[in-house]
């Protein structure tokens, strides 16, 4: 499988929610990417949304989570090992809990338990800020609703990259053009207001990065993801530690005029962090969600594997 890096930087903002309205989520997990893609192929033509579907289901194509960038630095997700906590000191082991992404450039000091948190926190200090908006809902009655919306603003040079693995160049032309279209559409919440809107550049893979993806030796997710429930009973056979995330949301359907007229909440599942740690891989699946709606839902849950 080839592999290659898209950087999106986004000029207005970004909007991933969780369950509240004012807070926010720095980085795209990976079924959010594949939703918006998959839906960006849905808006060109049921013949369009099958094909990318059936790619990402042959596992001919394979994205990650969409991480951190600072101008030339890529951040990686902090795997969840113990090795960097022995220390004695208290405020050292704030700044190592207090760590959320790793520079691809410290990967082997942290990894070896050589690295200055307070230098990494430091790295990661000029990427951007959340911000609250105050919105106001109106109402006939008069009672209006008075509420606040986070969303994250990057700095200069800073946005996020994801990793896509693809068989063929054909498979890799299909991507790059729904990413292309889903530039100006936009991702995440609020597009209407220019939120989730983004130009892309696309970098090859760094060899220090590219040397340990899905090696036999890979234990750490770069995916937020689920093994399928045949998998579940032997992957905590071995040592493991993870982190679980609750995948929620709406299903949105529009009608001929492109007016949405059914709403349905999502199926919730959990799913595994990116920087879990696994001894058993898994293959994951891509899980149907829309079960009796008007048409097929699904939630991107194919693992993405980093050696550590």
């Amino acid at each position: 499988m080839k592999y290659t890096i898209f950087k999106l930087f986004f000029k207005k903002g970004l909007r991933i929610g969780n369950i509240h309205l004012d807070s926010n989520q720095i980085e795209i997990s990976a079924d959010i990417l594949f939703s918006a893609i998959v839906n960006e192929a849905a808006s060109m033509g049921e013949e369009k949304c099958a094909e990318i579907l059936e790619l990402f289901m042959k596992d001919r194509l394979i994205i990650s989570d969409a991480f951190p960038s600072i101008k030339d630095e890529l951040f990686l997700p902090k795997p969840l090992i113990s090795n960097f906590e022995d220390s004695g000191d208290s405020n050292e082991k704030k700044a190592f809990k207090k760590l959320k992404f790793i520079p691809l450039s410290k990967w082997e000091e942290f990894i070896n338990g050589k690295s200055n948190p307070d230098e990494l926190n430091q790295l990661f200090s000029n990427f951007g800020t959340s911000e609250l908006n105050t919105k106001i809902k109106h109402s006939i009655s008069g009672e209006h609703d008075i509420y606040n919306i986070s969303y994250f603003r990057f700095q200069a040079n800073s946005g996020l990259y994801f990793l896509l693995g693809y068989e063929l160049d054909s498979d890799y032309e299909k991507f790059e053009e729904l990413l292309h279209d889903l530039s100006f559409t936009g991702i995440g919440g609020k597009k209407s207001s220019g939120w989730g809107s983004f130009v892309f550049i696309e970098i090859d893979t760094p060899k220090e990065l590219l040397n340990r993806l899905n090696t036999p030796n890979s234990n750490m997710l770069l995916t937020t993801s689920m093994a399928k429930e045949s998998e579940l009973k032997f992957i905590f056979e071995k040592d493991c530690s993870y982190r679980v995330s609750r995948r929620g949301g709406f299903i949105y359907t529009e009608n001929k005029n492109a007016i949405n007229d059914n709403t349905k909440r999502k199926q919730t599942m959990h799913f595994f962090k990116s920087g879990s740690i696994f001894d058993k891989r898994f293959e994951g699946d891509i899980f149907e969600i829309g079960k009796g709606f008007s048409h097929s839902v699904y939630r991107y849950g194919k693992p993405m594997w980093l050696e550590v």
